[in-house]
């Protein structure tokens, strides 16, 4: 089966796993981005790794404060 999220522009593969009344779970794949290569995921990737430390560090001195 494959789940699409619109919104973030994501497609992924996924397999159901389980189902319970109105929930499911899923084992997923592979993430994609349409027109994107796994270079450019990476990148991606990185960069949201770095803004969240960011963040985190910011948190911190918040709290700290």
């Amino acid at each position: 089966m494959s789940l699409n999220i619109p919104r973030k522009g994501r497609s992924s593969l996924a397999q159901m796993i389980w189902r319970q009344a109105n929930r499911i779970g899923l084992a997923f794949r592979k993430m994609t981005a349409p027109g994107a290569s796994a270079s450019d995921l990476d990148e991606r990737l990185r960069k949201s790794q770095q803004k969240k430390r960011q963040l985190q560090h910011r948190i911190k001195q918040l709290l700290e404060g």
